[in-house]
């Protein structure tokens, strides 16, 4: 959980521990619905109605529109969203994969203070409990006017 601290020249920081990478301007729901245009374009690519097939009866139209509309709805809405489903299920496998990773391998976590003028320090601190510490110091010397250092001792 982020902490937020107004430092005492006036500017908000939010002192925080990273999980995952930051992805900058690409977001989860903006993936899923490039995804699902993807999808949709690449299955209407190959559409082929065909020539010569001329409808019987009226029962014959609506049987066509009915598959149409199946069709159209297996397209636009079950593909794409089985395809960001899979996707979502693949992210938080990695996102628990990750963390597990970080924990056996003892790989340091990123902790970072984001100021509101877009300022930004990190630090890498090993051990989770450890990182949790390091914020709250972090936090407090923030509050109080002064950006740690950058740790440049190993664990």
């Amino acid at each position: 959980m982020p902490n937020t601290i107004l430092s005492p020249d006036g500017r908000q920081w939010q002192v925080r521990r990273r999980l995952v990478p930051r992805l900058g301007a690409e977001t989860l729901p903006g993936r899923i619905w490039r995804r699902m245009k993807d999808a949709a374009d690449h299955a209407t690519t190959g559409v082929d109605v065909g020539s010569g097939c001329v409808p019987g009866s009226f029962s014959d139209l609506a049987v066509l529109a009915v598959a149409l509309v199946l069709l159209a709805a297996v397209i636009f809405i079950v593909i794409p969203l089985l395809a960001a489903i899979v996707d979502l299920v693949i992210l938080l496998l990695l996102a628990v994969l990750g963390i597990l990773a970080r924990v056996v391998f003892r790989r340091p976590w990123v902790v970072e203070a984001a100021a509101s003028d877009g300022q930004r320090h990190q630090w890498r601190v090993v051990g989770w409990r450890r990182s949790g510490e390091r914020c709250r110091e972090i936090a407090r010397s923030l509050a109080a006017g002064v950006v740690p250092p950058p740790d440049t001792a190993g664990p």
